[in-house]
């Protein structure tokens, strides 16, 4: 997920939970996904009831079908994603805070969960050099959380303001994969937002209009009555002029 001293984040997240994992078809529908998708796609691997050992069998072929190409992230599970070899980890209110996490991997490329502004501010005054990638919502509202009314583009375009002030980092600039959006700088780094939360191949055109460097997708893609062409539509959207 790096390239020199660069963290490279996909503009398409694939977002899985435990009745995704568990369905029949999970392996052969994964596939058949980071083939399509190649380097504009990341896998998170999110299972909160799925067992630690299986997590690790699923990430280490996910890693093993992938390549060069599509990253794979394990969501909370700082211990498989080190276990199993995974391109980054993304945390969240019940993860690690990322100052612990920094410690125990300090290479490991870390994203951030985030549903506020005040998120945002929040990581940048705990000191410790900050996410590489943020994962903002509910930008719209979404079956996943129906307590969660969507905050709309207007939430989203103020998330991405805040996400792109100059902070300090020592260590690591980031890029969007999106081919023209460069937001690597020398002595500061504006860590992409993706957007989550009812995003749908239309609401994919905006979320990019609005500066978001992607977006992240669970039902849209894998309750889908045919996953492959669902993704192909995500993509088309994003890399649409």
């Amino acid at each position: 997920m790096t390239r020199g001293n660069r963290v490279v984040v996909p503009p398409v997240h694939l977002i899985t939970d435990d009745a995704v994992l568990a369905h029949d078809e999970f392996d052969a529908r994964m596939e058949a996904l980071l083939a399509l998708g190649g380097a504009q796609v990341a896998l998170h691997v999110r299972g909160a009831g799925t067992p630690g050992r299986r997590l690790q069998e699923i990430v280490e072929r996910a890693r093993e079908v992938a390549g060069e190409g599509a990253r794979v992230i394990v969501n909370d599970r700082l211990d498989v994603a080190l276990a199993a070899g995974a391109d980054g980890v993304q945390l969240a209110r019940r993860s690690l805070p990322l100052a612990a996490a920094r410690t125990v991997a300090p290479a490991l490329p870390m994203g951030l969960s985030v549903h506020a502004v005040e998120d945002i501010a929040a990581a940048r005054a705990a000191g410790a050099r900050g996410p590489d990638w943020f994962v903002a919502g509910t930008i719209w509202p979404t079956a996943s959380h129906p307590d969660r009314p969507g905050g709309g583009l207007d939430h989203l375009r103020a998330m991405v303001e805040s996400a792109r002030a100059e902070v300090e980092s020592a260590h690591v600039g980031v890029e969007s994969a999106h081919a023209g959006v460069e937001s690597a700088r020398a002595g500061a780094a504006s860590a992409p937002v993706i957007a989550i939360g009812g995003v749908t191949p239309e609401r994919t055109v905006e979320a990019r209009r609005a500066g978001a460097g992607g977006v992240a997708v669970l039902r849209g893609v894998w309750a889908a009555v045919d996953p492959v062409e669902a993704l192909s539509r995500y993509l088309s959207a994003w890399n649409d002029p």
